[in-house]
């Protein structure tokens, strides 16, 4: 009986491993594609991480692709004129069409932080800047919040090594295999559980 018991969790340990590898793949596989135009949307919301991000969305708020633009998950005591210098960016564009998000830790405050800027600004369409990688999730987490907001992913590939030959660096298989398992979480949370709180 206890052998039994014993092989039937083993069997069902591969096969959930299995399964969980098979995503996997297909996950890293079908990673949506970097750049590209976005089209026009009236914000821009960039979630904090490399330097690049920021750039990104600076560019596009420079091209009028939207009127403002949120940078979410920013350190306190971070003003849009500390900014400038930083990237280069427009003083007069930043001062007046930047806001700053100083309330985000993770994804899920960067979707409430997100959700609250867009409510009040009355915007029903968004381009969102992130990674390739973090693209997948923070659209399901950023959606749950705002499920009638049209959002546009525009994502940039802030990798040191090559995401598309992960399999030849431990830190990206890593960095991809932690994506993915929280893709998952956040996609049952927000099936479950519905808009972040």
């Amino acid at each position: 009986m206890i052998m039994r018991l014993i092989t039937w969790i083993l069997r069902t340990l591969v096969v959930l491993a299995l399964l969980w590898f098979g995503g996997y793949l297909s996950f890293v596989s079908n990673l949506p594609a970097a750049g590209g135009d976005p089209g026009e949307a009236d914000g821009i919301v960039v979630l904090t991480g490399r330097p690049e991000r920021l750039q990104i969305g600076f560019d596009l708020l420079r091209a009028a692709k939207a009127k403002r633009m949120l940078i979410s998950g920013v350190s306190p005591g971070t003003h849009p004129r500390h900014l400038s210098p930083i990237l280069g960016a427009d003083p007069v564009l930043a001062a007046c069409c930047v806001d700053l998000g100083h309330e985000a830790q993770d994804t899920y405050g960067n979707a409430i932080e997100t959700a609250a800027w867009a409510n009040r600004q009355g915007f029903k369409s968004l381009i969102l800047v992130t990674s390739v990688y973090h693209g997948p999730r923070s659209m399901v987490v950023i959606r749950s919040a705002l499920p009638d907001a049209k959002l546009i992913g525009h994502l940039i590939v802030d990798t040191r090594e090559p995401l598309a030959a992960w399999w030849r660096s431990a830190a990206v298989t890593k960095l991809l295999a932690t994506e993915y398992s929280k893709f998952w979480v956040a996609l049952l949370r927000a099936r479950v559980l519905g808009v972040p709180r």
